[in-house]
């Protein structure tokens, strides 16, 4: 009878780690793709509701130009700090990549293709946006490469 209450409570314990991120946390390391502009409201919405108010993320800018990073720490919702590395950059949290990739819907760019985590809270980890088939080189894309909710 203990062996079988032992092993019950090993496996309990094991699988604690496969439950996932606690409230706030983000995991990047997991996606998926964001159909449409109806869905990506749907993923801003549920950010705005679940995301945290503090955090500092890490992002590259992808262009035809320099390669550019840029680091904002967000403390109530806002960005207090920022670092640009490579070039000059806006600074946007992630309520920022979102505006961004609904104002492309906005303005009919030819494609615009996101990816949001899976898990917690749904952080915008990976836009893009072709303005025009017709104009060479004016694509820009995002890329988070680092979050940590504070």
């Amino acid at each position: 009878m203990r062996q079988i209450a032992l092993v019950v409570v090993i496996s309990l314990v094991a699988g604690c780690d496969s439950v996932g991120p606690e409230a706030g946390e983000v995991d990047l390391g997991a996606s998926v793709e964001v159909a449409d502009r109806e869905a990506l409201e749907e993923a801003r919405d549920r950010w705005r509701a679940s995301g945290p108010d503090a955090y500092t993320m890490r992002y590259e800018v992808r262009c035809y130009c320099a390669p550019v990073t840029v680091e904002v720490t967000v403390e109530d919702g806002r960005i207090v700090a920022s670092e640009t590395t490579g070039g000059p950059a806006t600074a946007l949290d992630v309520d920022g990549l979102y505006r961004v990739a609904l104002e492309a819907y906005a303005q009919r760019a030819a494609s615009v293709e996101a990816r949001v985590t899976e898990r917690g809270p749904p952080v915008l980890v990976d836009l893009y946006v072709d303005y025009s088939e017709r104009i060479a080189d004016e694509e820009v894309g995002y890329a988070v490469v680092a979050f940590e909710a504070r």
